[in-house]
């Protein structure tokens, strides 16, 4: 996994504070693309994000992504990220099982 310790304290520090703002349940953080091989050279930072149901606070995914972002940008010396949310009833699962498919490291889970 080629992710400093600090970028990924502030990655999950960054994401719990986050999720706890927003009142959904952060279920696990995972790390996914080519950063979880130690083969690869530089590339983004690729994060599946797991959550509890955003409807249930009625924030939408839209607004989950943008409040992660902004939070990574202040709280994370790697400036690019790309982030994927996953939900249960989620109806995005072709990519979400593409996802999964690949190697993963898992980051953080509750």
């Amino acid at each position: 996994m080629r992710i400093s310790d600090k970028d990924k304290k502030g990655i999950i520090t960054s994401l719990i504070s986050s999720a706890k703002s927003l009142k959904i349940e952060l279920i696990q953080i995972i790390l996914f693309g080519s950063r979880v091989d130690d083969d690869k050279l530089g590339g983004d930072i690729d994060l599946l994000i797991e959550i509890d149901d955003p409807l249930k606070t009625n924030t939408s995914p839209e607004e989950i992504i943008k409040k992660f972002k902004l939070d990574l940008e202040l709280n994370v010396e790697e400036q690019k990220i790309d982030l994927v949310i996953d939900w249960p009833g989620n109806n995005n699962n072709n990519f979400i099982n593409l996802i999964r498919s690949k190697k993963t490291e898992v980051l953080w889970k509750r």
